[in-house]
């Protein structure tokens, strides 16, 4: 075996260099042989729906504008605290999505009020 490679070593030397260069061309694409969207800008799925980056982005936003405006500024310098907000916005996202699937309307004192946004960084 080892005479073989010795022999063939250029040609080895190629394949492995092929095989990689390929593996490095379609990392990062995402899924696009079998991708049917070709924005490929879904983050993810909530009952079967497309949620967007920007749907995501956008959660995660007024989340932290909700901290800021209910006076919280200081907990969003503290460490690891980018995770939590990114969980809080997700669970509003799934919280919302759950109340329009069974029709219930959440009020805007509820909003304000959930244990997401009030005990953010005191819970963990």
């Amino acid at each position: 075996m080892m005479t073989f490679l010795r022999s063939q070593s250029q040609a080895v030397l190629i394949i492995i260099l092929v095989v990689l260069g390929g593996s490095f061309i379609f990392y990062g694409t995402g899924n696009v042989l079998t991708s049917s969207s070709a924005g490929g800008d879904d983050y993810g799925r909530i009952d079967g729906q497309s949620l967007s980056v920007a749907e995501l982005s956008n959660a995660v936003r007024l989340t932290r504008d909700g901290l800021i405006m209910a006076g919280r500024s200081q907990d969003l310098a503290q460490p690891g605290v980018d995770a939590q907000v990114a969980e809080a916005a997700w669970v509003q996202l799934l919280t919302l999505h759950e109340a329009d699937r069974l029709h219930i309307q959440i009020s805007d004192s509820f909003r304000r009020t959930a244990p997401t946004a009030r005990n953010f960084t005191r819970s963990r």
